[in-house]
């Protein structure tokens, strides 16, 4: 059964607030790998651009309903990256109690947001070394550097430093490291 919304745990207070700030920091690391990885698929083939571009709102989407939902900043401005408040208006809240369960079951729904530029840009150089064009260097080089220490330290350092609900994250836990993932 759905219930209305969600419930803090005892003496909880949210130290943050929603702000265009927030949103940009939490998603503009995102969005840069989004458009990095799309440029590299694009130097494969412009149908697998179209297939990825297809993908992330679809993945988002996923994120909001099957996440987001079960979260205990849904519909609040704790939430960083404002997904919290846009799923909350369009899906129903669910119960916080199965938040972990929640968030590992769903996941490797985002993986491919890291997996797929290293395998595009494995494959790019593979194929065209050592002829490689330097941007391409360049983009794969950034991409790789966007995903894999600049969203993981503002994740850590970031939207995790003072969450609510960040003692029942799989992804934080104390001292910034995962009991999950082991970040």
């Amino acid at each position: 059964m759905e219930s209305k919304g969600p419930i803090f745990k005892e003496g909880a207070v949210c130290k943050r607030k929603l702000s265009t700030r927030s949103i940009v920091v939490e998603n503009g690391p995102m969005v840069v790998l989004w458009v990095l990885t799309g440029t590299l698929i694009f130097n494969i083939g412009w149908f697998y651009t179209l297939l990825f571009a297809i993908y992330i709102p679809f993945s988002v989407l996923w994120f909001w309903r099957f996440i987001c939902t079960y979260c205990a900043n849904y519909d609040t401005g704790c939430c960083p990256s404002g997904y919290g408040k846009a799923a909350a208006k369009l899906f129903l809240f669910r119960d916080e109690k199965k938040f972990k369960q929640a968030f590992n079951m769903n996941m490797p729904m985002v993986l491919p947001y890291w997996i797929l530029p290293l395998l595009a840009g494995g494959y790019i150089i593979y194929m065209t070394y050592p002829s490689v064009p330097i941007w391409l260097w360049m983009v794969f080089i950034a991409a790789m550097v966007d995903g894999f220490v600049i969203l993981p330290y503002l994740s850590r350092q970031v939207a995790c430093s003072d969450c609510l609900v960040r003692d029942d994250c799989p992804w934080a836990a104390e001292g910034g490291k995962s009991k999950t993932h082991g970040f």
